[in-house]
């Protein structure tokens, strides 16, 4: 669920979950949620400022415990 990346990498998120769809929302950083991904599906984002960038699943988020942050460095 965290991650620290260099500033311009591209962070590639990968549903494995076979029974749902998911999605990543930097809510946070203003960012739109990403659309549905399904099984084997992926989102990707390139974070080129560094900072803390917080992320939920959009329709599971906190409840279900699918949060987490890229945290990018210079």
């Amino acid at each position: 669920p965290n991650v620290t990346v260099k500033a311009g990498t591209t962070v590639r998120w990968i549903n494995v979950d076979k029974r749902t769809s998911h999605s990543v929302w930097l809510k946070e950083a203003g960012q739109p949620e990403s659309e549905r991904m399904f099984n084997f599906e992926t989102y990707e984002f390139p974070f080129i400022t560094p900072g803390k960038y917080p992320y939920i699943c959009g329709p599971h988020g906190v409840e279900e415990k699918m949060v987490g942050h890229v945290t990018v460095t210079p």
